[in-house]
């Protein structure tokens, strides 16, 4: 279950980067990338296996799903070129396993 979690976070991660790559680079109307969802996915990507506690990792990624879960809510049907939620979704339904160590 946590390594299917860690593939949607690592999806989400990646279409962030291309929103962020395609937004900047040529200004393809991807929608706005959100950069702390970024690097909130990457630094609990980072921590994952790790020997060290990533609760705050955790916690920070899920404060910032949890806002960009109410951000796409509010722009229902906007930016849907790589929009994240469904992937957003699965991985707040099964939050408490992002706070469990890596087995």
């Amino acid at each position: 279950m946590k390594e299917q979690l860690i593939n949607k976070i690592k999806t989400v991660a990646e279409n962030e980067k291309f929103k962020s790559d395609a937004f900047f680079l040529c200004g393809a109307a991807t929608g706005s990338p959100n950069q702390k969802l970024l690097d909130a996915c990457e630094k609990y990507l980072e921590t994952v296996g790790e020997d060290q506690d990533n609760t705050e990792a955790a916690e920070n990624l899920i404060a910032e799903l949890e806002a960009a879960a109410a951000n796409t809510a509010v722009k229902a049907g906007v930016n849907t070129v790589n929009n994240n939620i469904e992937y957003i979704k699965d991985i707040l339904s099964d939050k408490e396993d992002l706070l469990r160590p890596t087995e």
